[in-house]
């Protein structure tokens, strides 16, 4: 009889441990990765738990890409106008002009000897828009003062095109988008023209007001 009763004892004393041994063993891990997780942060190392790198990763790529998307919409010009520019024009063929191509600093137009748009952003003082000196920026976002060219693209060097033109588009302070052509170079200077195609002029205002 004395023996059922300790064994009921035993039996009793395993039921009532056992509930606080198996929480024990549950958050004993997770208590350690937190302590361990700030030990090294005031080491001046970087460790998580799984839960909360994970949560950070998508916090920092989240607020990245949202921050990317706010500066895109605040410029005047950014990547997105610009590639919607590059594909109207791809689609863009007047009878007898070919097709447009895209030039940049690094890789420019030669107009009568005036590389574009590189010459027209480095000699200061040599080109004048209807007359009237002016002098320009390249820019990928047009924020800054003054007039800044943020694309050219030139049919000229496609031997189907008939008519050759050499459009500039330009982010101008206070008169908006303006799309200029070289017209001819006397010595040192080059002389621009604002009355060019209307289609092209429409087209670049559609862009930089953001349609699509």
């Amino acid at each position: 009889m004395a023996r059922k009763q300790r064994l009921m004892l035993i039996v009793k004393g395993f039921f009532l441990l056992f509930p606080a041994a198996l929480a024990l063993l549950i958050i004993g891990p997770s208590l350690g990765n937190q302590s361990g997780g700030q030990t090294l942060s005031h080491q001046g190392h970087t460790h998580f738990p799984l839960a909360s790198k994970l949560a950070t990763n998508k916090s920092l790529i989240v607020g990245h890409v949202h921050q990317t998307a706010q500066t895109t919409l605040d410029t005047p010009w950014n990547l997105s106008k610009a590639e919607n520019l590059r594909q109207k024009l791809m689609t863009y063929r007047p009878v007898g002009q070919g097709n447009y191509k895209e030039y940049f600093m690094g890789n420019g137009i030669d107009w009568q000897g005036t590389e574009l748009p590189k010459g027209l952003v480095q000699e200061k003082g040599q080109a004048l828009v209807d007359g009237k000196a002016q002098d320009f920026r390249y820019s990928q976002t047009a924020e800054q003062p003054g007039w800044h060219i943020v694309a050219v693209f030139s049919n000229q060097e496609d031997p189907s095109a008939e008519l050759k033109h050499t459009y500039l588009f330009v982010i101008a302070n206070g008169q908006g988008p303006i799309v200029l052509e070289p017209q001819r170079r006397d010595g040192n200077q080059l002389h621009l023209t604002s009355q060019v195609d209307q289609e092209v002029q429409a087209l670049f205002k559609s862009v930089v007001d953001g349609e699509r």
